[in-house]
């Protein structure tokens, strides 16, 4: 019998991360008898199940949870050597990278065209989420790197620091104060979904002041949570840099949380374990050159009317 090869392993990992085999065959651009077939034998080489079938799909076994870290070591080494023999130094290639919404509308653009009229051969594609689901996207190599709200500590990942903002309260326009805020009886939260890095401090800062929220209400997009904070549903906790359109066209109006000293900052994460290929290592460099200015409060104030800043200790 021919041992495992590494393309077993590939499809072995694309059927772990897919949750079936049709859905492995379209990602591999292959059949599914080949998809099946090939983990039969895999399955049979090891002399174990590696895969539970049942009506939505497959999940791992014990056994095939105990391969996969393995499989993806090894496939993750092939990427690497073939990485270190075709890269010669000139950015080329794929590079996918992820932000939070709110960087990706606000920061990304501009340095990514920058960065595409640069380095034409880099095909670069860019993914938004929450900072957990990106968090874990780099920690597992889906992703070559990410933008995400730290500071950041997590064993395996090297985070930079990139941009620094301030945290503002974001509430409809017509809100002249924090006061306000607060003495709303049925105060809703409008955030980003589970894993976004903020959701979690605004909850804290409310109840810590006694205005704990009745009703929370996620949204998936930056657009979508302003428009909702414009029509008077909720408020919301944001860096004030990303919220300047919305402050100058006076569809929201941010307040200042003085006192909290509470900053925003955001890094770039990437594998420790992964080798920088040069795409990325010029997108890195960019980035560091490329800070966009931050509003803070106070200039927001000036410029639409719409900010005030209130003492509050959180």
């Amino acid at each position: 019998m021919a041992d495992m090869n590494l393309w077993d392993l590939k499809i072995f990992n694309m059927v772990a991360r897919t949750g079936g085999i049709g859905r492995a065959s379209a990602e591999l651009n292959t059949v599914q008898s080949n998809v099946t077939a090939r983990m039969r034998r895999l399955e049979e080489e090891l002399g174990t199940p590696l895969f539970e079938r049942h009506s939505r799909g497959v999940v791992l076994t014990a056994a095939g949870k105990r391969l996969q870290p393995y499989a993806l070591q090894v496939i993750e080494l092939m990427d690497q050597a073939k990485q270190a023999t075709a890269d010669t130094g000139a950015p080329s290639g794929p590079l996918t990278i992820g932000a939070g919404a709110l960087t990706a509308s606000q920061r990304l653009p501009r340095l990514i065209s920058r960065y595409a009229q640069t380095w034409p051969d880099v095909d670069l594609s860019v993914t938004t989420s929450t900072t957990g689901r990106l968090i874990e996207d780099v920690c597992s190599h889906k992703l070559d790197g990410a933008f995400v709200a730290g500071p950041i500590c997590v064993p395996g990942l090297v985070s930079e620091p990139m941009f620094m903002d301030e945290l503002v309260l974001v509430s409809p326009p017509s809100v002249r104060s924090l006061q306000e805020v607060l003495d709303t009886r049925s105060l809703r939260m409008i955030v980003f979904p589970s894993g976004c890095a903020y959701r979690p401090q605004l909850a804290e800062l409310l109840h810590r002041e006694g205005a704990p929220p009745r009703r929370t209400m996620e949204l998936y997009s930056l657009d979508a949570i302003m428009n909702s904070i414009g029509a008077g549903l909720g408020v919301a906790l944001l860096p004030a840099g990303g919220v300047r359109p919305y402050v100058r066209d006076g569809m929201v109006a941010t307040h200042r949380i003085d006192g909290s000293g509470r900053p925003a900052e955001t890094c770039f994460i990437r594998s420790a374990s992964l080798r920088v290929s040069s795409a990325a290592l010029e997108f890195i460099k960019m980035a560091a050159h490329f800070r966009p200015a931050v509003l803070l409060p106070h200039f927001a104030a000036a410029e639409a009317g719409a900010c005030t800043s209130t003492r509050l200790t959180v």
